[in-house]
Protein backbone atom coordinates (compact mmCIF):
# COMPACT_ATOMS: atom_id res chain seq x y z
CA UNK A 1 0.00 0.00 0.00
CA UNK A 2 1.61 3.20 -1.19
CA UNK A 3 0.34 6.84 0.58
CA UNK A 4 0.23 10.37 -1.36
CA UNK A 5 0.67 13.35 0.27
CA UNK A 6 -0.78 16.53 -1.87
CA UNK A 7 -1.38 20.08 -0.97
CA UNK A 8 2.44 20.98 0.09
CA UNK A 9 2.48 24.65 -0.70
CA UNK A 10 -1.31 25.57 1.07
CA UNK A 11 -0.68 27.46 3.65
CA UNK A 12 -2.11 25.13 6.48
CA UNK A 13 -0.27 22.32 5.34
CA UNK A 14 1.46 19.98 7.80
CA UNK A 15 2.58 17.05 5.31
CA UNK A 16 4.60 15.62 8.57
CA UNK A 17 1.10 14.87 10.01
CA UNK A 18 -0.67 13.86 7.33
CA UNK A 19 2.62 10.94 6.53
CA UNK A 20 2.23 9.77 10.16
CA UNK A 21 -1.37 9.16 9.47
CA UNK A 22 -0.57 7.28 6.50
CA UNK A 23 2.27 4.79 8.54
CA UNK A 24 -0.36 4.78 11.08
CA UNK A 25 -3.12 2.96 8.32
CA UNK A 26 -0.21 1.24 7.28
CA UNK A 27 1.40 2.83 3.81
CA UNK A 28 4.47 1.12 3.40
CA UNK A 29 5.87 3.67 0.86
CA UNK A 30 5.01 7.35 0.86
CA UNK A 31 5.05 9.94 -1.80
CA UNK A 32 4.88 14.14 -1.66
CA UNK A 33 3.55 15.61 -4.07
CA UNK A 34 2.71 19.04 -5.30
CA UNK A 35 1.00 19.60 -8.86
CA UNK A 36 1.81 23.28 -8.79
CA UNK A 37 5.40 22.86 -8.35
CA UNK A 38 5.88 19.43 -9.53
CA UNK A 39 7.79 18.21 -6.27
CA UNK A 40 7.73 14.93 -5.94
CA UNK A 41 5.69 13.88 -9.38
CA UNK A 42 8.73 11.83 -11.37
CA UNK A 43 9.53 9.88 -8.07
CA UNK A 44 5.96 8.87 -7.99
CA UNK A 45 5.83 7.94 -11.94
CA UNK A 46 9.10 6.21 -11.91
CA UNK A 47 7.75 3.97 -8.83
CA UNK A 48 4.56 3.17 -10.67
CA UNK A 49 5.99 2.34 -13.92
CA UNK A 50 8.53 0.28 -12.15
CA UNK A 51 5.19 -1.90 -10.23
CA UNK A 52 4.34 -5.39 -11.73
CA UNK A 53 0.67 -5.90 -10.78
CA UNK A 54 1.12 -9.27 -11.89
CA UNK A 55 4.25 -10.46 -10.24
CA UNK A 56 2.55 -8.68 -7.12
CA UNK A 57 5.45 -6.65 -6.43
CA UNK A 58 7.81 -3.86 -7.06
CA UNK A 59 10.58 -4.77 -9.56
CA UNK A 60 13.21 -2.16 -8.36
CA UNK A 61 12.90 -3.71 -4.48
CA UNK A 62 12.64 -7.63 -5.95
CA UNK A 63 15.61 -6.96 -9.40
CA UNK A 64 13.09 -8.18 -11.60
Amino acid sequence: VIGIVTGLTKKNADPDRAERWLRLSGCKRIFRVDSLTGEGIDELKQFLTDYDPKAGFHKRFYGK
